[in-house]
């Protein structure tokens, strides 16, 4: 799987470097809401195993921070397209603790995206100060998760236990988004998206879960764009 990233990575920025003009850097910090629906109805139907009173919800799995990162090629004055990398992450946590005990039970989900994306302005890109654009994204989620619960006694030592699921979701992304050009090289970046899950995967030692995770919600990002010219 890894090697066919690679080469589908490889093939896709050759064919673009063909007829680009500018290459682009961009890094992007933002906010994500998430679906994660199932996660959320399983979490908190989960009881620990010991007879354990008064236990509270402090996170389901709540939107968080992401960080993407982004190359590609523009075309043009209106097109610009590339791959993309994003991280997110969430949880859902629940315990209670007091004199005697402490107990934690936490499902951490972590997804990596990696796809491609297209843009396009009716706007002159290239020069125009403040430029309006539409994107297209689309790709993987490669889909990372620790379940984990354990009680540390006072007296009596602790014990816990974890498992560990992956998978993976395939996703598309239409955002709205602007360009502000700052210098020839540099420019601000804002855009505002829904991701929607069309498929969604958890699986643990090569068998299907009966739960996945749902990254589908809005998206939030603004950023720096570095351009490296191609042609004279």
């Amino acid at each position: 799987m890894k090697r066919l990233y690679i080469f589908a990575t490889v093939l896709v920025l050759s064919c673009l470097s063909v007829s680009a003009q500018q290459l682009f850097l961009e890094y992007d910090l933002g906010h994500g809401s998430y679906n994660m629906s199932g996660l959320k109805d399983w979490f908190s139907a989960q009881n620990p195993s010991l007879s354990i009173k008064n236990i509270k919800t402090t996170d389901n799995f709540p939107g968080y921070m992401t960080h993407s990162a982004k190359i590609g090629m523009t075309f043009g004055r209106f097109h610009r397209a590339g791959l993309l990398i994003d991280y997110m992450n969430t949880a859902g946590k629940k315990g209670v603790a007091d004199y005697s005990a402490d107990y934690k039970m936490t499902f951490r989900v972590k997804g990596l995206r990696t796809g491609v994306f297209y843009r396009f302005s009716s706007f002159d890109l290239n020069n125009e100060v403040f430029a309006p654009y539409l994107q297209l994204s689309a790709g993987t989620v490669f889909n990372h998760g620790k379940y984990s619960e354990g009680i540390k006694l006072t007296e009596q030592g602790s014990d816990s236990k974890s498992q560990s699921l992956g998978g993976v979701n395939l996703f598309v992304e239409p955002a709205l988004g602007f360009r502000i050009r700052l210098t020839c090289n540099f420019s601000l970046n804002g855009n505002i998206g829904y991701e929607y899950d069309i498929t969604k995967r958890f699986s643990v030692e090569g068998q299907k879960a009966a739960i996945s995770p749902d990254w589908s919600g809005l998206r939030l990002q603004g950023g720096l764009v570095y351009y490296i010219p191609l042609k004279k």
